[in-house]
């Protein structure tokens, strides 16, 4: 029904009676906006205020969405929230919760999904689909500044707890800082480095400053046990027989002024209770 004007022409206009008819029939009618409250349940309109939260009301964690465990299952349209646990996640190898989002692609056997969540620097926002087969593709992280680090010779690698060994001090990333690793300098070129998660058994470990030709700086020898590790570094020297450049153990050399050693470490374990 169309919204009922009151006629205010004299004379000829609506009697006080026929006026409040149309004044009640307007707030009666549900297809406008005066007949309805404001707020933020259903069929209330909201203040401008509190326009974010209606737009976004679909993102709120549900009851139904916790019995979900399996990626692979996740229907479109709808984010949810994975529980610590949860198979076909990005990152099995830490047990964190994760916050999916599916999209359908051009048809119906076309997904995409959008995965956010964890507490370690292998975390962050994962991507991946599944195609007319049916079948999940593999998982893809994006790299931003949280999961990569930029070594000494200006790389840019994926990091997980990062720590830069100066001549005189160490310096690290996020997850580095909360490792809290102790630095010791022995001597000239001598350096231990303490309380460590321990170097990283997959992918790089240890990145060494290059000159402009890409040849290494300086060369080293490198040891770890029990998160305890015996970094050294010596002058260079090349040896003919197996063509490469190998630390000559009789002199010792500083890490450069302006430079560092990259190492890389194992992630650490966070407990989710306490977060």
């Amino acid at each position: 029904m169309a919204i009922q004007t009151i006629n205010l022409t004299v004379p000829g206009g609506d009697t006080p009676r026929s006026a409040n008819t149309k004044i009640n029939a307007n707030f009666s009618n549900q297809a406008h906006a005066a007949s309805r409250l404001v707020g933020t349940s259903a069929g209330q309109v909201p203040l401008a205020e509190n326009t974010y939260k209606a737009a976004f009301s679909n993102l709120a964690r549900r009851a139904s969405d916790d019995a979900i465990t399996d990626a692979n299952n996740l229907p479109s349209g709808t984010r949810y929230y994975l529980a610590a646990g949860s198979t076909n996640t990005p990152n099995t190898k830490h047990d964190t919760a994760w916050n999916i989002e599916t999209r359908q692609g051009v048809s119906s056997n076309v997904l995409n999904q959008i995965a956010l969540g964890g507490n370690n620097s292998t975390a962050g926002m994962y991507l991946r689909n599944r195609n007319s087969s049916s079948a999940w593709g593999e998982w893809s992280i994006v790299y931003t500044n949280k999961n990569t680090t930029v070594d000494g010779n200006g790389l840019l690698k994926p990091s997980s707890p990062v720590l830069r060994v100066f001549s005189d001090r160490i310096e690290g990333n996020n997850d580095a800082d909360i490792m809290q690793a102790v630095f010791t300098k022995n001597g000239v070129g001598d350096y231990t480095i303490s309380n460590t998660t321990g170097l990283r058994t997959d992918g790089w470990y240890i990145t060494i400053p290059n000159d402009m030709n890409g040849n290494p700086k300086v060369a080293v020898t490198l040891s770890e046990k029990d998160g305890v590790v015996s970094l050294k570094s010596y002058k260079r020297i090349f040896d003919m027989s197996d063509f490469i450049f190998k630390p000559d153990l009789e002199q010792p050399l500083e890490i450069p002024d302006g430079r560092w050693i990259d190492l890389r470490f194992e992630e650490l374990t966070i407990d989710e209770t306490t977060l």
